[in-house]
Parts: structure tokens; sequence; C-alpha cells
């Protein structure tokens, strides 16, 4: 077998390799010394060649493109694995022609929303079961109605909670294993039928199919109102210990057991050093309050606030709970929805007076007129409700406007009469005097209550 000896002089450099050819079958082939290249010249492998891996027969490797065709790599079939899992990558092809299968695990469920876990049920008829959720329609985009148990999937009694949302709130079906899948509402009214509750709704969006575990989340707004803010969360770290005072960054609950728990002390600066005392002002009495743990969204505890004080650097939120499972510890979200006494509860062409039930005390009701003899045609008529009862509303928009510089006019400024209206002018988080809050007397003349 002739032997040829190549060198190759590079720069300064002098490099040298051997190439050598042989006949015959190359399992059989045994070479003289290994890492040098050899040639086979007989077929069915005449051409190909080879780099010796050492001194025994068949010691050879493969060195040359001409034993095939070059390898290959494409990407197969991507599977979403469960949330928690690992993710992995798996060749169903071959050494030369891979196929790349990947599974992607699914993010954990977010725990930043304000939400009530429930299954959905494809029926359309009212009256769900425990721990069931419905619509009136099998398609999103056409329901007029949701149809939702006062007990969610996890057992929890929620009846005061849904009594949160109010008149105009925005309200979202998400569907916990597919985000994609989704429906979105307003909220026009409520029904309590005992054990569930009937939501009147006009569609907004929808996408997908909803299937097994949903979630119901609704943005924040007045108990009577018919404006509406998107819920948010506050990030807290819990802290088990059970007096007031907590530290920056801090939530506690004055018991041990959330479902004892009669106070929560929340500071007015988050885990992550934002100072939100103007944020935790929206918390009213009524409000909806949700501390779920970021780790476990099992672990929750939910409440509704009955008293807010401000402490300077630090709230006590007196709280009566609704719900709760397992124990609290680590990062938190503090999520809050519904709540507030007053805001707008309707609009119509009709006088409310003994035909409409207010929803709140200080709730307001727009009713649009049409003069015939006044040259300016529609005019707005603004009604309070002084009580709860249909008799309760009157008239406010005749009275003037009157201004106060005080927090609160209550024993400050006496009303002239029930259902008048007060604006308090505030000097807002930016040291502009553009806050301002709305104010309107009860039938004791000289109680005002904030709308």
């Amino acid at each position: 077998m002739p032997e040829v000896e190549h060198n190759i002089l590079t720069g300064a450099q002098l490099h040298s390799s051997k190439v050598v050819t042989f006949t015959g079958d190359p399992a059989s082939y045994v070479p003289t010394e290994a890492g040098i290249l050899v040639q086979c010249l007989t077929a069915p492998n005449a051409g190909k060649l080879y780099r010796t891996t050492g001194t025994t027969a068949g010691a050879l490797m493969s060195g040359s493109a001409a034993d095939g065709q070059a390898a290959t790599v494409s990407i197969g079939t991507i599977t979403t694995g469960s949330a928690g899992s690992n993710a992995a990558v798996a060749n169903s092809g071959t050494s030369s022609a891979a196929v790349l299968d990947f599974t992607i695990p699914r993010g954990d469920a977010g725990a930043g929303a304000f939400g009530i876990r429930y299954t959905f049920s494809s029926s359309t008829s009212s009256g769900p079961g425990a721990g069931l959720l419905r619509l009136n329609n099998a398609s999103p985009a056409s329901a007029t109605q949701l149809y939702v148990s006062e007990t969610d999937r996890n057992g929890a009694g929620i009846a005061s909670l849904l009594g949160t949302i109010a008149n105009g709130s925005p309200i979202q079906i998400l569907d916990e294993s597919d985000p994609l899948a989704f429906a979105y509402y307003t909220v026009t009214s409520s029904t309590d039928n005992g054990t569930d509750r009937t939501l009147a709704v006009t569609h907004v969006a929808s996408n997908g199919t909803l299937a097994g575990g949903v979630t119901l989340t609704w943005g924040l707004t007045g108990a009577a109102g018919s404006s509406a803010t998107s819920g948010f969360g506050f990030k807290y770290s819990f802290n088990s210990t059970t007096t007031s005072g907590p530290a920056a960054g801090q939530v506690r609950l004055n018991n041990a057991a959330s479902a004892s728990a009669t106070q929560v002390f929340i500071h007015e600066t988050d885990r992550n050093s934002k100072a939100i005392a103007s944020l935790l002002g929206l918390i009213t009495p009524g409000t909806g309050l949700m501390l779920v743990s970021e780790s476990d969204p099992s672990l929750y505890a939910y409440y509704t606030v009955t008293s807010s004080t401000d402490n300077g650097n630090d709230r006590t939120l007196a709280v009566a709970h609704v719900a709760s499972n397992g124990t609290l510890s680590g990062n938190v979200t503090v999520s809050i929805a519904g709540g507030g006494t007053g805001g707008v509860q309707g609009i119509g062409t009709a006088s409310p007076l003994n035909s409409i039930t207010p929803l709140a005390a200080n709730s307001l009701y727009v009713q649009r007129t049409t003069v015939l003899s006044d040259a300016q045609g529609a005019r707005e008529v603004v009604w309070v409700a002084t009580g709860t009862t249909s008799a309760s509303w009157v008239v406010a928009s005749s009275s003037a406007i009157r201004r106060n510089s005080t927090s609160n006019p209550n024993t400050v400024v006496t009303a002239n009469f029930a259902g008048q209206f007060l604006i308090n002018y505030a000097v807002d988080i930016y040291g502009n005097s553009t806050a301002a809050t709305l104010y309107v007397s009860g039938s004791g003349a000289t109680s005002w209550y904030a709308v």
C-alpha cells in the first residue's frame, strides 16, 4: 500500500500529514498508526476517506463527506407541559437526520389578580351547582347572563364577595389551562337567587372556548358605581406577627388563623419600596380584599373591609372573613375589588322615585328629560339616594354646588337640605390642587357622605 506524506508550510510552521490508500474491506484494514488519513480504492467504498483511531483491524472513523448526505436537524413537535415540570427535548429522528421534539412547561397561574375559582359548565341554564359558573349561551359573544354559584370550587362561601360586583364593573372569565381563552363583559345588574347569582352582562370581547377550571375576576368600582377602574394588586411579604405596626413591605393579620382575623395591618410602602398610601386610600368599607400566596395560589384569604384607619406609615383595615385556605407565608399579593358607597347607579328618562331601589345610600341617578318649551331640548336632572328604599330619591341638581377646604365637611358645613352636593378640593400627591371628593348631604342636613 503506497503511503504519501504531505508537508504544508504555513507561515513559519511546517505541518505534516499522511494519506494512505488501501484496497478491500475497511473492517479488515489494519492501520499502521493512529491519526492518519486512509482512502479506500475498491468498491463499494471507493473514494471514501477514513481517519485511523488505532492500530487494530477496522480502527477507522469516517472522515469524508463522500460517506453520504450531511446530517440534518429539524423541529418536530412542541408540547406544553404542566406547570412546575422540567423542560425537555428528545430526538425522534436519527443521528444523521435529527427531529427534535420540545416539551415546554406552562407557567404557573398568575397570583396578582383578584379572582374566584370556578369550574366552567357548558350548560346554558340557570341554577348552577356549587363551584360552577355558566353562561346563558354556548357562544360567549352572545351571552347576556352569567350564572355564578355563591360557593367556589374549593367549597368556600363567597356570597359577600360577589355582592361587591357593582353595575358597570368590568368582569372577566379566564380559562386557567389556556390563557388565550377568555370572555370579557360589563355588568348591568346582579340578582341574588339564594345559593347563586345571575349577572346580567354586556359582551365586550372574547376568544377561544372556555372549559374546566376558570377564574372570575372583576374591576374596581363603587358599590353603586357605573364607571370602573381595573382591579390591581399590591406586592408584600407576609409577616406572621399578629401585632400592629408592620415594617415597610409587610402585611400582617391580627390572628395566626386567617379565618379568625378581624384586622389586616398593611404598610404604606410595598416590598418594592414603592410608596402607595394614595392607592391604599382607595380601600373603603365594602371593598373585597384578597391575600394570595405568589408561590402557591391555592393559599389565600378573602375578606370584606368594614373600615380603614391611616396610622401614618401603615393602615389598619378592619375586615370580615369570607373564605380562606391554608397558611400564608413569604411573598403575597394583596388585591382589591368592589367597595365604595356611592357613584352613578344609572341613567334613564324616567324619574327613579318610587320606581328604582337604590343599591346604596348616596348613589346617584341621572334622569335625562326633554322640555318641549325649552330651546335647549334635553336636560339632565341628578337624583341622589338618601337611603336604600325606592322612596328615598331626592333631586340634587337644583341646588348650587358648595365648596369647602376641609377633608370632610361633616359637622363643618351645614347643608341647606338633604341631597345637596359639596365638592372638597384637595392637593394631590404631586402637589396639584386638582384632586376632588364629591360629598352629598344626608337626611339629617348636617351629615355629609363621600360619594
